[in-house]
């Protein structure tokens, strides 16, 4: 069994899974906002870069 020397560090490992649905949460309210902007083709003329790997990546 592992135990670490700071219990500090045991809190900041569920911080990670709270941080992760916040950007779920966030890339749904960004598409769904997108969408009701404009249709998908319009869209994809307006911004044509948009990637969801490259929202991941930064």
């Amino acid at each position: 069994m592992y135990q670490l020397e700071e219990k500090i560090w045991f809190w900041a490992l569920l911080v990670i899974p709270v941080i992760i649905l916040f950007f779920v949460v966030l890339q749904i309210w960004k598409h769904k906002t997108q969408r009701k902007f404009s249709d998908k083709a319009l869209l994809k003329r307006l911004s044509p870069n948009t990637s969801l790997f490259k929202s991941v990546l930064k």
